[in-house]
């Protein structure tokens, strides 16, 4: 998603650690959610979403093997221009992720620096997005 950009087909995933969540920790149904709003209000259109359970972090694509090959087809078959991950990504990560769907990967930092991008209007706001995007 970008400032400029025509709406993309978004899809949401969230990979889900299999540990109990903290007390008072939203479900993770209200996670997704929220995610899906935040890439709406970005300008993109969520196509779907997918919760991922998650037994064991891979430190190059957070997912595993199988799970990004299974990706990679929903985003063939469902004319997806984006993946949106609920999870933090590091750099490493989101360019393997990248390499290995063939389509743009963002967290939810990302998504919601392109909302603010969008919505600012002065000069200085303008350099404070930039800021936070570096």
């Amino acid at each position: 998603m970008g400032v400029t950009d025509s709406p993309e087909r978004a899809w949401l995933v969230w990979a889900q650690r299999k540990r109990r969540p903290h007390p008072g920790a939203p479900p993770p149904a209200d996670l997704l959610e929220e995610l899906a709003s935040l890439v709406t209000a970005a300008g993109g259109i969520v196509a779907g979403t997918r919760p991922q359970p998650l037994s064991r972090e891979n430190p190059a694509t957070l997912i595993g093997s199988g799970t990004i090959a299974s990706l990679r087809e929903t985003v063939q078959q469902n004319d997806v221009d984006l993946v949106v991950f609920q999870n933090l990504l590091r750099p490493n990560q989101q360019a393997n992720l990248e390499r290995e769907l063939g389509v743009k990967v963002l967290d939810r930092r990302e998504v919601i620096l392109d909302i603010f991008a969008r919505r600012a209007h002065s000069r200085e706001g303008k350099l404070q997005v930039e800021l936070a995007q570096l």
